[in-house]
């Protein structure tokens, strides 16, 4: 009888301003991608894959949470074969082995395993929390910092493999998701020395660069820290190479003054392609441009609304493995947010992170729309994990 209620659906429970959120994404996502001047279609493509997520979305909103406690440890080593796979097979793309190209030319999907690693790696790590939080109050186990070492061997291992690709944006993601997962899990003492490890690995960055700098550029790679000296470096130069997207990113939301501007799309920026990669790294820019202030405002206030109704539904859940699994879904989708937008403003460095639910990309937009409704079915049914 237990374990019929706790499959039990609310459906009154059912966040429709989650779901219209999602929509409203949609939209702006057509108009960024249609107004970078997609070549190959890339706008209707992006409705379709939406069309497909929002399917998968509805769809996975029925599954218990017991499913991806049951699963995770099978889904995290299939990622992991996935990493490893993607680094011996697959061919680079700009300089990075991440993608497995699948598909046709005419609809050629580029599928990336880190996405799917880490949203397999937040289920696999809310199953440890949960697991370790019974024991604990069973009085099976004392709580102690040292007991978590599954947890970061469990977040290392894909991590080492990204970075290998080399992908340190998306390393660095998954970083701020487990300090966003041990914030809802653990005692506050053990998040701070987390915090603590991370500063002193930046600390040893830092000394490796000025007395071993031949072991810091195997660490760093030559064009990530490029980025970053152009970053630091405030005197914008459109004749540097590492400095031009971010010069015309800032022209184009400039431009955009407070209602966007009205003028032929030949005269904008991002639609002549003086912004690369518009439709997917920099789509910002183009909603800057095309809708001023006031429109890259509500994206911004959409986001906020989109992570405040997830971080909602956490509270009114009394599953320890809910907790743990939407605290690394916020965290991670808060860092793509602010990395993302960061970038194309000059607040952060540029890297290969796309905006969520924005940018053009199929298995990106599968993967968040499936976190989404994962965070859904939380909502609707009481769970026992």
């Amino acid at each position: 009888m237990q374990e019929e209620k706790s499959f039990s659906i609310n459906w009154r429970a059912i966040d429709w301003w989650l779901i219209a959120i999602i929509f409203v994404l949609a939209v702006f996502s057509y108009l960024g991608i249609r107004g970078a001047s997609p070549l190959y279609g890339e706008d209707t493509k992006q409705l379709i894959w939406y069309g497909l997520g929002i399917a998968v979305m509805l769809g996975v909103m029925f599954i218990p949470g017991r499913v991806y406690y049951m699963l995770a440890p099978i889904l995290y080593g299939l990622s992991i074969l996935l990493l490893i796979g993607v680094l011996i097979f697959a061919e680079p793309i700009n300089g990075s082995k991440s993608w497995f190209i699948l598909g046709p030319p005419s609809f050629r999907l580029q599928f990336q395993p880190s996405e799917l690693a880490k949203l397999v790696t937040i289920f696999t790590v809310a199953r440890f929390l949960t697991d370790r939080r019974r024991r604990i109050e069973d009085g099976d186990m004392q709580e102690s910092f040292w007991g978590l070492w599954p947890v970061f061997i469990l977040f290392a291992l894909p991590m080492a493999l990204i970075v290998v690709e080399p992908d340190l944006g998306t390393t660095l993601g998954m970083a701020v998701t487990l300090l966003a997962m041990l914030t809802v899990s653990v005692r506050p003492r053990y998040t701070l020395t987390v915090v603590g490890v991370y500063a002193s690995g930046l600390l040893a960055l830092i000394f490796l660069y000025f007395f071993f700098p031949q072991l810091f550029f195997k660490i760093i790679k030559e064009y990530q820290w490029r980025r970053i000296t152009a970053f630091l470096d405030r005197s914008i130069d459109p004749s540097n190479p590492d400095q031009y997207q971010l010069y015309y990113s800032l022209q184009s939301i400039g431009s955009g003054e407070f209602w966007g501007r009205s003028v032929p799309e030949q005269e904008l920026l991002t639609f002549n392609r003086r912004v690369p990669f518009a439709q997917t790294d920099f789509v910002f820019s183009v909603i800057g441009e095309r809708f001023g202030f006031l429109g890259s405002a509500l994206l911004i206030m959409l986001y906020f609304f989109l992570l405040y109704r997830m971080i909602r539904i956490a509270m009114q859940t009394t599953s320890t493995f809910a907790h743990s699994v939407i605290a690394g879904i916020v965290g991670m989708f808060t860092f793509q947010i602010y990395e993302n937008i960061g970038m194309t403003i000059g607040i952060m460095p540029i890297t290969g992170i796309t905006l969520p639910f924005l940018s053009y990309g199929g298995s990106s937009l599968l993967i968040n729309l499936f976190a989404v409704g994962v965070v859904l079915g939380f909502s609707v049914r009481k769970e026992s994990v």
